[in-house]
């Protein structure tokens, strides 16, 4: 079972459908940013290593690593680990693949063999923006 639009994973009685697009982001930035001074982050989730762009999380300010990572809390932040810009986060490693990619997406997709219990846990930790009026 796929994916469906956002738009179209409401049931009839108005729930939220779990294996559909839970999350669609209005605030997509359509310019792609400027990667050649963009610092590479690595987040070491749960033991897994996911690398990705300080402008990509700091596209989403709202969000508890687009926060994190504003260039005015720079000095704030502790590195671990070899690299000087890797972040440990004692989290679902697993899980964390669905939360960055809405930080590349602007869109949260949960397949149905994933847990909605956990994956409301970690979207509140991570505080992802999601419709009011659904649940997963």
């Amino acid at each position: 079972m796929s994916a469906m639009e956002f738009d179209q994973n409401f049931d009839s009685s108005g729930g939220f459908n779990k294996t559909s697009l839970i999350n669609s982001h209005n605030n997509i930035n359509l310019n792609p940013p400027n990667f050649e001074n963009d610092d590479v982050i690595t987040l070491n989730v749960g033991g897994i290593k996911y690398e990705t762009y300080r402008s990509t999380l700091t596209s989403y300010p709202e969000t508890f690593l687009g926060t994190m990572f504003k260039e005015r809390n720079k000095d704030l932040l502790i590195p671990r680990g070899k690299n000087k810009n890797e972040y440990f986060f004692d989290r679902s490693g697993e899980l964390f693949k669905y939360i960055i990619q809405f930080y590349r997406t602007g869109k949260v997709i949960i397949p149905p063999e994933v847990d909605t219990k956990e994956m409301e846990i970690e979207l509140d930790f991570f505080q992802i923006p999601r419709p009011i009026s659904s649940t997963i």
